[in-house]
């Protein structure tokens, strides 16, 4: 994924491949990922071969089992590397602000940090 303009491309094999890295940087067999995510061996090796797309509930399981973040996992690169949610929210007209940050309220209850 490019995060240089307002539109994100996503890209299957550079996210399977990070997932891949991490996943062996952790010592994990696909395997051990499939059974920690829920998903089966073969729907993990697709998507780390960039054959099938990362869902969203699957991003949120993998940030927490690989103990990443989304932008590591997607290959977003910020040029501005103090980037700042609170910062970019502030950006937003007040409407839009509100919406997100009821999306992340509903992120955060719905995947506790554990």
């Amino acid at each position: 994924m490019y995060g240089g303009g307002n539109i994100l491309k996503y890209e299957g094999w550079n996210v399977g491949s990070t997932i891949r890295r991490l996943r062996k940087e952790k010592n994990m067999t696909i395997e051990e990922l499939s059974e920690a995510v829920g998903k089966s061996p073969s729907h993990i090796a697709q998507i780390e071969q960039g054959s099938r797309r990362l869902g969203i509930n699957l991003l949120y399981e993998l940030i927490t089992v690989l103990e990443t973040d989304a932008n590591t996992i997607l290959v977003v690169h910020r040029k501005n590397s103090d980037l700042s949610i609170d910062k970019e929210l502030m950006k937003l007209t007040p409407k839009v602000r509100i919406y997100f940050q009821k999306q992340f309220l509903n992120m955060i209850e719905e995947f506790p940090i554990k």
